[in-house]
């Protein structure tokens, strides 16, 4: 007498099943990271370019009859820089997105640069956001009285 042994259940889709229960929670997280790495390069890149810009607006002098604490010299080239610099990296922006002021930080003047800058999503499934949130503080090399 032959016994024939209990046939087992077929597995073969086990893998493929697996695969597809995971694969949107792969994609989401990819598509995260890449996102918000592109955040974080892109915002990296507009911060040393506004960084430059303050740095070379900063050495400016003021005109004479200037008020003190004031330098129109010292804002107009750092928003043009800025503009410049920006513009380079592929970014669209006016001078209006990136004027700076003139305030004061304990007894020196400083050029305080806050765009408005938006940034646009590299793939859109997460929410990334939608703007740099950045504050630049340089001191004004050859301004007093602030």
């Amino acid at each position: 007498m032959t016994s024939n042994p209990p046939k087992r259940k077929s597995r073969a889709g086990g893998a493929a099943l697996e695969f597809a229960l995971i694969l949107p929670v792969l994609v989401a997280i990819i598509t995260g990271t890449m996102d918000y790495g592109w955040y974080f390069f892109q915002e990296s890149l507009v911060i040393n370019a506004l960084r430059e810009a303050i740095r070379i607006g900063s050495y400016q002098s003021p005109v004479d009859g200037e008020a003190p604490g004031a330098c129109a010299a010292c804002s107009a080239k750092t928003a043009a820089v800025a503009v410049a610099e920006l513009t380079s990296l592929g970014f669209s922006v006016t001078t209006a997105q990136v004027t700076p002021t003139m305030e004061s930080v304990g007894d020196t003047c400083a050029i305080v640069l806050q765009p408005a800058i938006s940034h646009v999503r590299l793939i859109g499934l997460v929410p990334t956001p939608s703007s740099y949130n950045i504050r630049l503080v340089g001191y004004a090399q050859n301004v007093s009285g602030c």
